[in-house]
């Protein structure tokens, strides 16, 4: 038989076992909460001849909540809009949450509803000759209390505006990920356990 530093394979293996089903058991950590949105809207301008409205509704996501409490979101999605709004970054989704000015970002999330919230975000672009950056892309939700608004091609005048503030802004949950049963937990857990003696048993074949 070799001869090897004694180790209590038995310990070893109780040890290996409690690690492994307590990383398998414990208590996963909280999961965020994403939310769809919608606000519908119309805005006529005239900066251009002949006057011209776009109407219609913006879709998108806030991802990233906390239940019972107030934060920022990891994302704000734009999924959908008019086409009128002639875009200048193509078709969602669009994450507003990478925009070069991010003025306000907090969302209320009570009982996995949401209850409150601003956000505002627009990306800038300078014009050669002049000095002060103009707006190039911009999303308001309950900006001020009041506005809902989104331009995505700024520079001509072209957006969904309504003032309803919150209450004109539509929020649902969105359905969390698939997570493992309470079965396959058990399953896991005794599959690594089975390993666990087939460890100690080969172990105990190379040393006799």
């Amino acid at each position: 038989m070799k001869s090897l530093p004694f180790v209590d394979l038995g310990k070893c293996t109780a040890v290996f076992v409690l690690t492994i089903s307590g990383i398998i058991l414990a208590p996963p950590p909280a999961k965020a909460d994403d939310f769809s949105f919608s606000f519908s809207g119309s805005y006529t301008s005239c900066s251009y001849s002949p006057c011209r409205t776009v109407s219609g509704s913006v879709t998108g996501a806030i991802l990233g909540l906390t239940n019972n409490s107030t934060g920022a979101a990891s994302h704000v999605l734009i999924y959908s809009f008019p086409s009128d709004l002639d875009s200048l970054l193509g078709p969602g989704p669009i994450d507003a949450t990478i925009w070069s000015n991010q003025v306000q970002n907090e969302f209320t999330e009570d009982h996995k509803k949401v209850t409150g919230g601003t956000f505002w975000a627009y990306n800038v672009y300078q014009v050669d000759g002049e000095l002060t950056p103009q707006i190039n892309q911009g999303l308001l939700i309950n900006a001020s209390g009041v506005t809902n608004f989104l331009c995505l091609n700024c520079g001509a005048d072209l957006a969904i505006l309504n003032g309803g503030g919150f209450e004109a802004v539509e929020f649902e949950r969105l359905k969390p990920g698939d997570v493992p049963e309470p079965t396959s937990i058990i399953l896991l857990a005794t599959v690594l356990i089975g390993l666990g003696f087939a460890m100690r048993r080969r172990i105990l074949h190379t040393v006799m």
